[in-house]
């Protein structure tokens, strides 16, 4: 079963050198036609790595020892990388509408299967038709499908009920082409004529940012990381000049139902108490879900003697401030915080706050006590 390597740095190292191996191997076999799958599905994996490494060990665990799904898995050379790494993965893609109607990944899992540990399972799905997956998945890749989909939504439902992390990119636009309307900041999507994109009839939806992160929040999905490639100005649905990517990351809020709230930066050891020490900077990362509309936010504080009687914290969303108190009694508080409209629309809210006192503390630098519950800052959203 799945092992991931053990850092990063080890992942990246592991990826290219297996990136090599695999070009190896193609070069010794017979091309099927037209020829093999002419894009580097290794690059998608290389920007995912990049927004993994702030979340890398709980990902790692997350996933550890659960099959892999490749989703329009081209050759499948991604479906090969994981199952060297021991996974058993689902590589998924409907025959008449790969690039070599499957005839590329059947090859290499001819040639592939004694340097794996892991196994490739080929499965011929059409992704168009009211499908189901086949088991559980750990993580799955959904790189460059997404708009070759005539039912996004079906299908990012579906997965959110079967795949605890997914990598997603897809093409995305900032105005029409033509008449160069601009949507980046509604949540709509472009539908392209057959022939629009590429001359390629299976291009259906092409998202803005707001529609495309609308739609992952709509069907379950928790935004971890955002990452923007190509055309980053007046990107268009169909312009070959003006073509835009987005990467995201993303964990189910069907597997981890809890999911709201992660400490960013400024957070000391747990040392085995109902609270943590923060620095007099920190931050916490908040997810919200897109089913009911929040104003605000509590957070459980635990305050010291030693801190008194010049107690204050603030905080701020984007610059903006968004909340602050001050303190006077020794016990635990409430952070009472407020969220303004345009906050709502960030996939991921990084809530930034400072403690302005003069304690010194043991050397560090000691902000204030956070309560824990489950593992996690107590905070909640009304």
């Amino acid at each position: 079963m799945l092992k991931l390597p053990a850092t990063p740095d080890h992942f990246q190292q592991e990826l290219q050198q297996f990136r090599t191996e695999l070009q190896g191997v193609k070069q010794t076999l017979t091309p099927p036609r037209p020829g093999w799958y002419p894009f580097d599905s290794f690059t998608g994996i290389a920007i995912g790595l990049d927004l993994l490494r702030s979340v890398y060990a709980e990902f790692a665990r997350d996933v550890d020892n659960k099959p892999v799904a490749d989703i329009g898995c081209g050759d499948g050379d991604l479906a090969f990388l994981f199952a060297h790494w021991g996974a058993t993965v689902d590589a998924i893609d409907n025959p008449p509408t790969n690039y070599n109607q499957m005839q590329g990944i059947e090859n290499l899992a001819g040639a592939m299967g004694a340097t794996m540990t892991g196994t490739v399972i080929r499965r011929r799905m059409n992704l168009d038709s009211r499908f189901e997956f086949s088991g559980h998945y750990g993580f799955a890749l959904l790189l460059g499908a997404l708009y070759h989909l005539q039912n996004p939504y079906y299908v990012l439902e579906r997965l959110a009920f079967h795949a605890d992390w997914c990598l997603l990119s897809t093409r995305v636009a900032q105005r029409t082409t033509g008449t160069g309307i601009r949507i980046a900041e509604e949540p709509l999507a472009y539908l392209a004529s057959g022939m629009e994109i590429n001359n390629d009839s299976t291009n259906y939806w092409i998202f803005s940012l707001a529609g495309l992160l609308r739609i992952v929040q709509r069907t379950r999905w928790a935004v971890r990381g955002v990452h923007h490639a190509g055309c980053l100005t007046d990107s268009d649905p169909s312009s070959p000049h003006a073509d835009e990517r987005v990467f995201l990351l993303l964990q189910s809020r069907v597997s981890f139902p809890g999911l709201q709230v992660h400490a960013g930066t400024g957070w000391h050891e747990s040392e085995g108490q109902p609270f943590c020490w923060t620095a007099k900077h920190f931050t916490l990362d908040i997810v919200l879900p897109l089913e009911r509309q929040f104003t605000g936010f509590h957070l459980a504080v635990y305050i010291p003697a030693a801190l008194l009687p010049d107690l204050q914290i603030s905080a701020e969303i984007s610059g903006q401030p968004c909340g602050s108190a001050s303190y006077s009694e020794e016990g635990v508080a409430q952070f009472r915080g407020t969220f303004s409209p345009d906050a709502l629309h960030h996939p991921i809210l990084a809530i930034a706050f400072t403690v302005h006192s003069s304690f010194t503390g043991d050397g560090r630098d000691l902000g204030i006590c956070v309560m824990i519950a489950d593992g996690k800052p107590s905070f909640r959203v009304f």
